[in-house]
């Protein structure tokens, strides 16, 4: 018979700073390493998700309401 692998995820309790206003939506990378948030401050902000550093913003002229990776 096949054996599954099975992913462990672990809780993470983590807060990221960055945005200045509400956050309207996050996605993770498929590999978990890294989050993308897009907010109403007009701006999506891709995360190292393991370290919780800014590594690129994009600024837009209207809020972000959905991102994807």
């Amino acid at each position: 018979s096949k054996e599954e692998k099975v992913q462990v995820i672990k809780p993470v309790d983590r807060v990221f700073r960055g945005h200045y206003d509400s956050v309207n939506s996050i996605d993770f990378s498929p590999d978990g390493k890294y989050l993308l948030s897009g907010s109403d401050d007009n701006r999506a902000i891709l995360w190292d998700f393991y370290t919780g550093t800014e590594l690129k913003t994009i600024v837009k002229s209207e809020n972000v309401s959905i991102v994807g990776i």
